[in-house]
């Protein structure tokens, strides 16, 4: 059971990864403010 908890918080950890790599591709800033008003 203690490698099921590990492996899915592997996985959570992965994927907030690899949104926040897509949100710096996407608009070259990790700041979720400035994000907003480039978007509108």
């Amino acid at each position: 059971m203690f490698m099921f908890i590990l492996a899915m918080a592997a996985a959570e950890v992965a994927v907030g990864l690899a949104l926040v790599l897509l949100m710096y591709r996407k608009f070259k800033t990790l700041d979720s403010d400035q994000v907003s008003r480039m978007r509108g």
